[in-house]
């Protein structure tokens, strides 16, 4: 069934027994919302000046007829079920978190949240994939993971840049794809890119027309082209961009054992910094035209560049 909650004057909101609804409209104008839940539920309205707790045993998502406005904390936990929170911009306005955002769910599922406003992360564990998209930066307060070799893909969109920082050394994803565009969704836009992992992972895309810094305690690899100015890579066990990237600078630090390599096909590169263990390789390939090292090289690896 429907229930619709509203606190005019305030004060807590606390519905925190096993409640069985469908569809959930809760306002609360001066204090937080708890609610616990058993069923599918879908978000008519979420709209609370305080923290909101929300709690289901099965997936969440919203009718489309109103945005989630929340100024305080946000924690949503679903156990092992979806969460899709991406009802279309309403006069462009989508869900907005204002304060920390707690994210959980198991099993492999997947959480998908559209909305316009800054995205500060807290410690979240995701079944499987984790996709937010927003008109404002993105940056955490705790680690993202994920169980089950998910995917994380990011994507901000504002004429103005905002940035992705996800630089928690405990982040836990075997995918990544990162991109600062404009409003419209059209071109890439100038706003730095960094994200840290606890182990090594995948770069699907990362497009952004400003810095992108990538530190894996493992290996990187990519399956996808790398956009942006200078790209500055920090590795365990090996870097190989071969997959063709558009980067105007390279600065790369690989340690214990593996090669470095890169590939890039548009742009005179300049390389401005390599730390490689003597054991490995440094390939680097530039399709675009000059290739240039700006700092010393290190005797100690073998090293192999060609441009064109």
């Amino acid at each position: 069934g429907y229930l619709r909650v509203v606190s005019i004057s305030g004060g807590l909101v606390n519905l925190n027994n096993a409640n069985a609804v469908s569809t959930f409209d809760g306002v609360n104008n001066n204090g937080n919302l708890i609610f616990n839940n058993t069923l599918a539920l879908a978000l008519d309205r979420l709209t609370v000046v305080g923290n909101v707790t929300l709690t289901n045993t099965g997936a969440l998502t919203q009718t489309g007829s109103f945005r989630t406005n929340v100024s305080g904390t946000t924690s949503l936990s679903v156990g092992a079920n979806a969460i899709t929170l991406t009802a279309p911009l309403s006069a462009g306005i989508g869900n907005i978190f204002t304060g920390a955002l707690t994210l959980s769910n198991s099993g492999a599922n997947d959480i998908n949240i559209l909305g316009t406003s800054n995205y500060i992360l807290a410690a979240s564990n995701i079944g499987r994939s984790l996709t937010l998209s927003t008109n404002g930066t993105v940056t955490q307060t705790g680690a993202i993971v994920s169980a089950n070799a998910g995917t994380l893909t990011v994507k901000t969109t504002n004429d103005t840049g905002s940035a992705i920082t996800l630089t928690n050394a405990s982040n836990e994803f075997t995918n990544v794809d990162l991109r600062a565009r404009n409003l419209a969704d059209s071109a890439n836009i100038a706003a730095a890119i960094s994200y840290t992992d606890v182990t090594g992972f995948n770069v699907n895309t990362i497009g952004t027309l400003s810095t992108v810094n990538l530190t894996a305690n493992g290996a990187l690899s990519d399956s996808g082209a790398i956009t942006g100015t200078t790209l500055t890579t920090s590795s365990v066990g090996g870097t190989i961009l071969d997959f063709g990237h558009a980067l105007t600078g390279f600065n790369a630090t690989n340690t214990t054992s593996g090669n470095i390599q890169l590939v890039n096909s548009t742009n005179a590169l300049t390389v401005s910094g390599i730390a490689q263990p003597s054991t490995g390789t440094v390939t680097i390939t530039n399709n675009g035209g000059n290739l240039t090292f700006s700092s010393a090289l290190n005797n100690s690896y073998a090293l192999v560049a060609s441009s064109s």
